[in-house]
């Protein structure tokens, strides 16, 4: 293990093992709105903030090094499961993981196919795999990680494409071991774009729904950055609005539409958002990110989708990636759980 992530792991227990009460003597940090931020968040802040690089300020090979090391200090020790193993659907790399007791490949299991954050440049298999372990092991489901093409090597509209491609494989039958009455799809950030996006091309072209998108923090909107979170948490709390910028400059192209659907799916027609599959819609109340998020919330139960809207007061924006060393991250990840198993199904 190399020194900066032994430190970062040594941080993160010694986190983890600190009482919040003990946490809040260092002082308290609250919204414009009256959100208070939760104290190991606040601690975490405050670490990241002297040493941490912004990854911002690199190109996309050295700011993907740094996202990853990020990554690992807050999900904590690997989490335990059946069987994991990477494979290929639809030409995209997947790591695929069954539960506990749910070994053998060709069972049917309720599925969710997962897409991971990083703004469409960063993020991998690898920073959110304890992610994929904790969504497996507590909803007791398959978990299909998917490793979607990323920007600027592949920009908009590849990855939007990859998952179109993957989730129509998915949702046929094609895929060995997925019961596909019982599918969702789930991402965080720009996965949550993804998961978003997908279920909105799928009403475009008439075709079946997954039973539940989970959008964790989605970018809804990458057209404004004007929110009043935007304005709010434009630094200092993670994810800041530079860093957003950053994002977008690498996944679209000059000739982009940003109001386009696929990219900010915020601007879908109501006909289209009237169709899609359920939602859970999980955002932080301390993310540049949360204004847009609970707008799509809205607007999607004004199209007449039905949709649950949670926000997480005390968290900031990478949370799914936090749960270990963040008590309100482990109980938003718990009750996402509790989504996922009610809506396909699951009772073991």
């Amino acid at each position: 293990m190399k020194l900066h992530d032994a430190f970062n792991t040594a941080a993160a227990a010694a986190l983890k093992a600190t009482p919040n009460r003990l946490l809040s003597l260092f002082g308290t940090t609250r919204s414009s709105d009256g959100l208070t931020l939760s104290p190991d968040v606040r601690v975490s802040n405050v670490a990241v903030q002297l040493l941490s690089e912004d990854f911002s300020d690199h190109s996309p090979p050295k700011a993907r090094e740094i996202i990853e090391a990020d990554s690992r200090m807050g999900a904590g020790p690997t989490i335990k499961v059946g069987a994991v193993w990477d494979d290929t659907i639809a030409d995209t790399t997947v790591r695929i993981y069954r539960p506990e007791g749910f070994t053998e490949r060709t069972e049917a299991l309720p599925t969710v196919v997962y897409l991971h954050g990083g703004g469409w440049v960063a993020g991998s298999l690898n920073t959110h795999d304890n992610t994929a372990r904790f969504i497996c092991r507590h909803a007791q489901v398959q978990v299909i990680l998917v490793d979607y093409p990323l920007a600027p090597e592949f920009p908009f509209p590849h990855a939007v494409n990859a998952v179109a491609t993957l989730l129509d494989d998915v949702l046929a039958g094609n895929v060995v071991g997925v019961d596909k009455r019982r599918v969702a799809v789930a991402g965080d950030s720009a996965g949550g774009n993804l998961s978003a996006v997908a279920c909105l091309e799928r009403a475009a072209r008439g075709v079946g729904q997954p039973a539940l998108q989970v959008l964790f923090i989605p970018v809804t909107n990458l057209a404004e950055f004007s929110t009043g979170s935007y304005r709010e948490f434009a630094t200092g709390h993670y994810l800041t609005l530079k860093q957003m910028e950053w994002y977008r400059g690498h996944y679209t192209q000059s000739g982009d539409d940003l109001r386009d659907w696929r990219i900010s799916p915020l601007f879908a027609p109501r006909d289209l958002l009237a169709k899609v599959a359920p939602a859970y819609v999980a955002v932080a109340g301390f993310d540049p990110l949360r204004d847009e998020g609970v707008a799509y919330a809205e607007t999607l139960a004004s199209a007449g989708a039905k949709v649950s809207l949670t926000v997480h007061p005390g968290l900031v924006h990478p949370f799914v990636n936090a749960f270990y060393v963040w008590r309100e991250a482990n109980e938003a990840m718990w009750q996402a759980v509790g989504a996922i198993r009610f809506a396909l199904g699951v009772t073991a």
